[in-house]
């Protein structure tokens, strides 16, 4: 009896010795098919209590056209964003910004957009 007990509270002890509280965060990640274009999406994300951050890619096997996106905020404000793709018709593309944060001016920022 006395070694379980020794054995019950050494590992309570060791349990509560190593606990630390977990982030909170959750991520997520989809395919699907268009079934009247072929074209294909996937998404995927992850969120926490401080930022979040999604990718998106299109992909159409008919046309080779194909884009992707990204996007990225924290909480302090900061933004980022890019969009990209190349159309076998239309050439490519890439463009996005960025923002520093709060207290930041609202000029603070970067643009970009070109095309090839």
């Amino acid at each position: 009896m006395t070694r379980f007990f020794l054995a019950a509270v050494l590992a309570a002890g060791g349990t509560l010795a190593f606990t630390s509280p977990a982030d909170a965060q959750y991520v997520y990640r989809y395919q699907t098919v268009n079934p009247w274009t072929g074209g294909v999406v996937q998404q995927g994300g992850v969120v926490t209590p401080y930022s979040s951050q999604q990718g998106v890619q299109y992909f159409n096997p008919y046309t080779g056209a194909q884009a992707q996106q990204y996007r990225y905020q924290n909480a302090w404000g900061t933004n980022v964003y890019q969009q990209s793709g190349v159309n076998p018709y239309f050439g490519g593309y890439n463009r996005g910004y960025t923002y520093p944060g709060f207290g930041a001016s609202p000029y603070a920022g970067s643009r970009y957009n070109y095309r090839w």
